[in-house]
């Protein structure tokens, strides 16, 4: 995306997300935004534009993802004004059933707390190569900070204050223990995918591959993946130490073993900690 553009606009109540949503979006048209909305003062019958302005300035410091995520501002248009504008991000799938379901986990997340970004509809648009995709649209929150910017670093790769480490690696430990509590596997936890808030509280990112799961293997991938992300899979040293992994990201989340899983899985899952303990240092490095 990179002009503004005007698109048509329709609008669906929560509800009807939790039936046939993936049908609908087959239907959507090209180029058309489906917002979900209960707020009638914001999309009434006669609101049936909207405009997208991109805003490169909100993707700074973000590692791009395969799925190239868009950002802009979103304006809902009235007869001759603009009656609200909300930053949001434009996140590109080849299929409604995967847009369907990135959505309906980002609401049921956020269910018990603010976790993960706020979805907020759909829209039909082709790609760079002409492709046809199904967007999700999700609010933009300014403030936020993707942990790849402190733990991937910067041109100068100089290494990040301690508290920032620390911070990062509760943050992580944090997601973790909230995904799996509600026995959802993520499939793709890495630095980038992991973030806090202004009030350092966690957002979870890129829930494409989140899954229902009670295989203790399944979520030791999780925390495998994570510590072989802190060397960005081996190309460059971890800023962090083994010894600031095991005390802010292993521990705390052993701590919480006993609250996450039932006692058929305890035991597994203890020893899985351990056996990364005792090789985080090729974990880290992506040499396991």
């Amino acid at each position: 995306m990179d002009e503004i553009s005007r698109v048509p606009l329709s609008s669906i109540n929560p509800e009807q997300t939790t039936k046939g949503l993936t049908p609908r979006l087959q239907q959507l048209p090209m180029d058309h935004l489906l917002l979900v909305s209960d707020n009638h003062e914001t999309v009434d019958s006669s609101t049936t534009a909207a405009m997208l302005s991109p805003r490169e300035d909100y993707e700074t410091g973000r590692d791009n993802s395969v799925q190239k995520v868009h950002f802009a501002d979103l304006s809902i248009l009235g007869d001759n004004e603009i009656l609200s504008t909300q930053p949001v991000a434009i996140k590109p799938f080849d299929v409604e059933w995967l847009a369907t379901r990135d959505y309906r986990t980002a609401i049921k997340l956020n269910e018990g707390g603010h976790v993960t970004f706020e979805p907020i509809g759909f829209l039909r648009k082709e790609d760079e190569q002409g492709k046809n995709k199904i967007c999700t649209i999700t609010k933009f929150e300014q403030g936020v900070t993707s942990c790849d910017n402190i733990l991937w670093g910067n041109n100068e790769r100089q290494r990040p204050a301690d508290s920032s480490i620390s911070l990062t690696l509760g943050i992580a430990a944090q997601s973790l223990i909230m995904l799996h509590d509600r026995g959802l596997h993520h499939g793709d936890f890495q630095v980038k995918n992991t973030a806090y808030d202004i009030t350092q509280q966690p957002r979870i990112i890129d829930l494409t591959s989140v899954k229902k799961q009670n295989d203790p293997y399944k979520f030791g991938e999780d925390l495998s993946l994570y510590l072989s992300s802190l060397s960005r899979y081996g190309k460059q040293t971890p800023y962090p130490t083994e010894e600031q992994v095991e005390d802010l990201f292993l521990r705390p989340y052993h701590d919480q073993i006993d609250n996450i899983f039932p006692h058929s899985k305890r035991q597994t899952m203890r020893k899985i900690i351990a056996c990364l303990a005792i090789n985080i240092n090729d974990v880290m490095n992506d040499r396991y």
